[in-house]
C-alpha cells in the first residue's frame, strides 16, 4: 500500500509539473461592437468655390461692376463642430445615421477698383458661410474588429451672408445685404478606429453641393443731389453668388454610450 501511494504521489507531481509547463497562451485583443449611440467633436479644413454676377433692371453698366473684374471666387478656411448618431452592426456590416453642425470661417471678399470709370469710385462684394449642417446615412464595413471604413450621404443646410455695394458718383451709391439658409446635398466617406469600448477617433472627407445661388438685391430710387444710397437710374440691382460646391476634411473623436 505504501508503495502504491508513493507511485501515485510521483505521478501526480509529474502531471502538475507538466501542467505548469503548458501555460495558457496570450489573451486575445478585445473586440468592440459598433452598435449604439455616440456623440463627438470634429475640426478641419474647408473650401468653398463659386461665381458671382450682377444684373439690374435699367441696363446700366454700373449694375455689373461689383462682379465685373473677378466673376469667380474661392475661399479656404477652418471648420469645427459637433456630431452625433447611432450605429447598428451585424457581422462585419455596419449601418447608421449621423448628424452634425459646424461653424466655419469661410468668407470670400473682393474690392473692385472702378477708378477707370471715375476717380474715387469702387465696388465691394463678399459671401460668408456662417454655419454648415447635415443629416446623413452611413454604411460601413468592419475590415478589422476595431477598424471601420464607411461611405455616407444625405442632406445639408448652410447659412450664407452676402453683401455688395458700389460707391462713386458716376454710378450712384448703393448697398445690399442678404442672410439666408440654403439646402443642398452631401456625400463622402471616412475611416474610424475604436480606442476603447467608449472612445473612437475618425477622419472624414465630405463634398457639399446643389446650394444654388444667393441673390442679394437692392431697389434704388434713382439719382439725387445727395448721392446717398441711390443709383444712376431707378431700378433693382441684384448680385447673385452661385455656390458650386463646398469640400471639407475633418478629424475628430466620438464618445460611445
Amino acid at each position: 500500500m505504501l508503495t502504491t501511494a508513493a507511485a501515485f504521489a510521483v505521478c501526480g507531481s509529474a502531471y502538475a509539473a507538466d501542467m505548469s509547463v503548458k501555460a495558457p497562451g496570450a489573451p486575445l485583443a478585445p473586440v468592440y461592437s459598433w452598435t449604439g449611440f455616440y456623440g463627438g467633436l470634429q475640426a478641419g479644413y474647408a473650401s468653398m468655390n463659386g461665381s458671382c454676377s450682377q444684373t439690374d433692371t435699367v441696363g446700366f453698366l454700373g449694375g455689373g461692376l461689383p462682379c465685373f473684374f473677378n466673376p469667380s471666387f474661392n475661399s479656404n478656411g477652418a471648420i469645427a463642430g459637433v456630431r452625433g448618431g447611432y450605429d447598428w452592426q451585424s457581422g462585419a456590416f455596419v449601418v447608421g445615421v449621423v448628424g452634425d453642425f459646424n461653424l466655419t470661417s469661410l468668407k470670400w471678399t473682393q474690392v473692385f477698383n472702378t477708378a477707370v470709370l471715375e476717380s474715387g469710385s469702387a465696388g465691394y462684394g463678399s459671401l460668408k458661410l456662417d454655419w454648415l449642417a447635415s443629416v446623413r446615412g452611413r454604411v460601413g464595413w468592419a475590415i478589422d474588429p476595431n477598424w471601420l471604413v464607411y461611405g455616407t450621404g444625405g442632406f445639408a443646410w448652410g447659412q450664407f451672408d452676402a453683401y455688395s455695394n458700389l460707391q462713386g458718383t458716376c454710378c450712384g451709391n448703393w448697398w445690399a445685404r442678404t442672410k439666408t439658409t440654403k439646402s443642398g446635398v452631401v456625400a463622402g466617406g471616412g475611416i474610424e478606429y475604436k480606442l476603447s469600448p467608449h472612445a473612437s477617433i475618425f477622419a472624414e472627407g465630405l463634398w457639399y453641393g446643389n446650394f444654388g445661388s444667393v441673390d442679394n438685391s437692392r431697389f434704388c430710387p434713382g439719382t439725387s443731389t445727395s448721392q446717398q444710397n441711390t443709383c444712376f437710374a431707378t431700378g433693382t440691382y441684384t448680385t447673385s453668388f452661385k455656390v458650386n460646391d463646398i469640400v471639407t476634411a475633418a478629424v475628430g473623436m466620438n464618445y460611445r454610450f
